[in-house]
């Protein structure tokens, strides 16, 4: 690949660099990668000095090249016309000698799955600058030949996306149906007859009548217990990321490691029951209930044990829209934003009666379980799409298949 382009490693910058839209640059990251696009949520924007080489171009092609999570690493987008924007330090950019950075484009996704085994390493997924240089491509010369591959993928692959829209439409429509059911369940409970009253709080506004109002910290224990220094090296520890987590799936991957390579933030112990929800760019959502033993957790997140009302309930009501808008409207600063645990402790809660506790959590878990069946099988069809595409690139690639 080095014999195609330059690989050029992104910016590092300390939270002091971090602006608002009107007065920053954007920095591009791997949520900012999505299907092979660039998307512009999830931005972050810095306000120090920049080299012109250190801002993106057209056509340059943009890389996650570092990740917790080793699916993310590989991820490309070519960058448009007219993008002002830099490119953050777990990102790489590619700038092509003169050269079909669309063809570029297809043949490094093709090619990535074959160099995945070399970047994995205990404490994070990588391909380093030397990496992708000494990458040994399939490649077409004959620019004519290149552009004709372009065209036939993008018209191929559109369709296929064109699909997987259908079917990602179909997942949201369901996944807000359960949201609004676990909302409206442990906010109004399940008798629709039930006499309400003013909680005097204004963003809760009524509630059922014989239900509590209690601070968070009233009815569960926060981050109670982390590894210590002298935590043996090569102890073997079950870690969980933030980006590892998300409201929909909850816990989608757990890393093992030992102690003596793993992150510094990998402290927080928890225990089966208890709730996990990250304080730091409380925008992700990133929220779970832990169903292990022994997993140790991020201390980006808040991890809270149920003692005074039940656990089950309690985690739905975490989950609801009410309660997530909480969090994020108390949360600080605007392209970092984060919530301290006292915060996040003194947020009240609705707490009904435990038999009625009990009650919620059994029917939320009965209407959330038939949601998530249809969800996952959703899920399944999009992945099948998504490989499909995989499988499409390289066989056009390296001309398997004529076009």
């Amino acid at each position: 690949m080095k014999d195609l382009g330059i690989f050029m490693s992104g910016l590092t910058y300390s939270p002091t660099d971090l602006s608002n839209k009107d007065e920053g640059i954007l920095v591009l990251r791997s949520s900012n990668i999505q299907n092979g696009k660039l998307v512009y949520a999830d931005n972050v924007y810095v306000n120090c000095h920049l080299d012109t080489n250190q801002m993106v171009k057209e056509n340059d092609v943009l890389i996650c090249s570092r990740n917790g999570s080793a699916r993310l690493v590989g991820k490309t987008a070519i960058i448009p016309y007219g993008l002002k924007a830099t490119w953050g330090a777990f990102m790489m950019l590619f700038r092509p000698y003169k050269k079909n950075s669309n063809y570029l484009n297809y043949v490094f996704s093709s090619q990535i799955e074959k160099y995945k085994g070399m970047f994995s390493t205990s404490t994070i997924n990588q391909l380093t600058n030397s990496m992708l240089g000494n990458m040994f491509i399939d490649y077409e010369e004959d620019g004519n030949v290149q552009q004709r591959i372009v065209t036939y993928l993008d018209t191929k692959l559109s369709e296929i996306d064109t699909q997987m829209s259908i079917l990602t439409s179909k997942r949201d429509a369901y996944l807000r149906l359960k949201k609004s059911i676990i909302n409206h369940a442990v906010t109004r409970g399940l008798n629709p007859n039930v006499k309400m009253k003013d909680s005097g709080i204004e963003w809760i506004g009524e509630v059922p009548e014989h239900w509590e109002v209690k601070r968070l910290k009233n009815v569960v224990e926060c981050n109670a217990k982390s590894l210590g220094e002298n935590t043996p090296k090569d102890s073997i520890i079950k870690y969980v990321e933030i980006s590892d987590v998300d409201h929909v799936h909850g816990i989608n991957n757990i890393q093992s490691l030992m102690f003596g390579e793993a992150p510094s933030r990998a402290r927080r112990i928890t225990q089966k029951g208890d709730i996990i929800i990250s304080t730091v760019r409380t925008y992700l959502k990133a929220i779970a209930k832990i169903e292990d033993d022994d997993i140790i957790v991020s201390t980006g997140f808040a991890v809270l044990h149920p003692t005074k009302c039940n656990g089950e309930y309690l985690a739905y009501y975490i989950l609801s829209e009410s309660f997530i808008n909480r969090v994020e409207m108390l949360s600080k600063g605007t392209s970092y934003p984060a919530i301290n645990a006292s915060d996040l402790v003194s947020i009240n809660v609705l707490i009904p009666p435990l038999p009625e506790q009990h009650a919620i959590a059994t029917y939320l878990g009965d209407k959330c379980a038939k949601i998530d069946t249809i969800v996952s099988n959703l899920d399944k069809q999009i992945s099948r799409y998504a490989d499909l595409k995989c499988s499409l690139i390289d066989e056009v690639i390296t001309g398997k298949r004529a076009v």
